[in-house]
């Protein structure tokens, strides 16, 4: 799409943009915009356009070109939840052809200008691509950097140069793989440059769940990040991987042998099993599961009537035993010194001057009922300051 060089020259030509009332169901089909490579949906039930067509999109104040990037397809079948879809105003004719290609000669003198002014400056900033409206009125310049930069002085010499609105955005390695394009490690075309409108989260999670290698080489794309296709069947594995045992576990198998699991093929339902010989064998996941709910459960053997109370729990668990004996209670005696008195089992308190007198010791215990008057607390005085200073003469 950003070589026009190779368009044929009866590629375009005049269609309406109305719905084919005949067909009873809605079409989609998605479109690649020039300026910013970013891909969308539009409605489109006629059938004259295929995929590589190029197409005008949009609106009349601010229209787009673009390239078909997916043929047309059922509404329902693609969008689950309804949303607002853009507009295509007609194919692209020869006339929207010619003016295309005058704004990519435009394009690769500004990018060339612009990537000598940021050598020039010494800007810590990296030019992806130059882009301008359909229209010509505006040049939309996207770099990456690290950190923020200062273009103001970069921005007045590209207005000079361009003669039109000059407008600069940062954008993220996703994106420029995406505005580049180019092949991923599978051979295919770039998922984010083919089919993809927006990115979604990628984790390391979905590779351990996928069980693939781990290795950075293997698991990232072309952009340096995690590849976006890990997401796509993610949500597959999960779902079966409730199913299977965890590696490393003790399983019995359908043979009535114990053994370890150490490798599962989650797709193919397959589940690898190591015995203590060494032996090696492959089960189905779904046998493994029979084999671990056929046989018989142990119940416990439950009371005929069970208890309804914490008490009958209780008188049940413990047996019974004669009265106890509270006669003989026995009496702390606390000891000789200074003492604030310590509550004893029968409610009384004694206080630390009557424990220390020998007229108290050779007492007889007192019921439980009687109580002892307890003794007076010392009085505290600090040491160094008097509370009550004498009066002057």
């Amino acid at each position: 799409m950003n070589d026009m060089q190779n368009i044929p020259e009866g590629s375009g030509g005049s269609a309406s943009s109305a719905r084919d009332d005949n067909s009873g169901r809605d079409f989609i089909i998605s479109v690649t915009i020039s300026s910013g490579g970013k891909i969308g949906d539009y409605y489109w039930n006629n059938n004259d356009l295929k995929v590589g067509d190029f197409c005008v999109v949009g609106d009349d104040n601010q229209p787009e070109f673009g390239a078909v990037s997916l043929a047309r397809r059922p509404y329902k079948l693609v969008c689950e939840k309804k949303k607002p879809l853009g507009k295509i105003i007609r194919a692209a004719t020869q006339n929207d052809i010619s003016k295309t290609k005058a704004n990519e000669k435009k394009e690769k003198a500004a990018l060339t200008f612009c990537r000598e002014r940021i050598y020039e400056l010494d800007l810590k900033m990296s030019l992806s691509r130059v882009s301008y409206t359909f229209s010509g009125r505006k040049a939309l310049f996207y770099f990456t950097a690290e950190s923020r930069v200062d273009f103001r002085e970069l921005v007045k010499d590209l207005s000079n140069f361009t003669r039109v609105k000059v407008e600069m955005r940062q954008i993220g390695v996703r994106d420029e793989a995406r505005m580049l394009g180019g092949c991923g490690p599978c051979g295919e075309e770039l998922c984010c440059s083919k089919f993809l409108s927006d990115f979604t989260p990628v984790s390391i999670r979905m590779a351990k769940d996928q069980m693939l290698s781990l290795s950075p080489e293997k698991i990232s794309g072309v952009c340096g990040r995690l590849m976006c296709c890990l997401a796509y069947e993610h949500a597959t594995y999960k779902k079966l991987k409730k199913h299977f045992p965890k590696m490393g576990k003790m399983v019995e198998t359908p043979d009535g042998k114990c053994g370890k699991v150490c490798q599962m093929s989650i797709l193919d339902e397959k589940v690898g099993i190591v015995f203590e010989d060494g032996v090696k064998k492959e089960y189905n996941v779904q046998e493994l599961n029979q084999a671990k709910t056929s046989g018989p459960r142990k119940i416990a053997d439950k009371p005929a009537h069970p208890p309804q109370t914490r008490a009958q729990t209780r008188e049940q668990k413990e047996p019974k035993s004669g009265p106890k004996d509270t006669t003989a209670i026995s009496k702390k005696v606390e000891p000789q010194g200074r003492s604030r008195g310590r509550r004893v089992r029968t409610g009384s308190r004694i206080s630390g001057a009557e424990s220390s007198s020998p007229q108290n010791q050779n007492s007889e215990p007192r019921s439980l009922g009687e109580q002892k008057p307890q003794g007076k607390r010392p009085r505290r005085i600090r040491k160094g300051r008097r509370r009550n200073p004498p009066k002057g003469n």
